[in-house]
């Protein structure tokens, strides 16, 4: 199924929070880029498709992630000018020492569409230089001693500081990176970002 054989409008619903049968957190359709941070109708519409998606835990999509985007970037916007945003997905997310998938192709045993383990955002002002790369942990269930391995690049503690909010683990655990130490993972390479910015980049908090 292509992504223009489901229309915008045809989203499945959210599971019922009162219905104490259904788990109280589960996988959703999470936008990479935001319908908010587009203005005209026809880029409103596309955010919808499957190319600006992955499977994101609802408590992740509604906790830290959309703090990030509401408190922190479109804020940014309005007070550095133009804002570029490069934003995306990696790894896979393991639970209980396994790899999750959301399905497998007909008649092959490889498995399809990956719950990614890594979200990040890319927020950068080619105007003063300055910019950061917001980081999420796609897992709601994130144990202290697992933390390590979702830190891909330095920390730049001050987001932490300034939004005790991303220390919430159910609420996707989040850290922030200068962007050349982001870029500069191997893993992150692999991307192929197509971002061509100085080495010398100003935190923009």
């Amino acid at each position: 199924m292509s992504d223009t054989d489901v229309p915008a409008a045809a989203a499945a619903p959210a599971p019922d929070a009162s219905d104490d049968k259904l788990p109280l957190n589960y996988l959703v359709k999470g936008h990479l880029i935001a319908k908010a941070d587009k203005f005209y109708a026809a880029e409103q519409y596309v955010t919808y498709f499957y190319a600006n998606a992955v499977p994101m835990w609802n408590s992740i999509n509604n906790g830290n992630w959309k703090h990030m985007e509401d408190k922190i970037v479109r804020p940014l916007a309005a007070t550095k000018g133009d804002i570029e945003v490069w934003v995306g997905a990696f790894g896979v997310l393991q639970l209980e020492g396994k790899d999750i998938y959301l399905g497998k192709r007909k008649r092959q045993e490889h498995p399809t569409m990956p719950v990614p383990k890594i979200l990040f955002k890319v927020a950068y002002s080619r105007q003063s230089n300055q910019g950061l790369v917001f980081l999420a942990a796609n897992n709601p269930y994130l144990e202290d001693a697992q933390v390590a391995d979702y830190i891909v690049c330095p920390e730049y503690a001050r987001c932490r500081e300034l939004h005790d909010k991303f220390n919430n683990k159910d609420k996707g655990f989040m850290y922030c990176c200068s962007i050349p130490d982001f870029l500069a993972n191997p893993e992150v390479q692999t991307l192929g970002l197509p971002i061509g910015v100085p080495n010398d980049i100003a935190p923009i908090l």
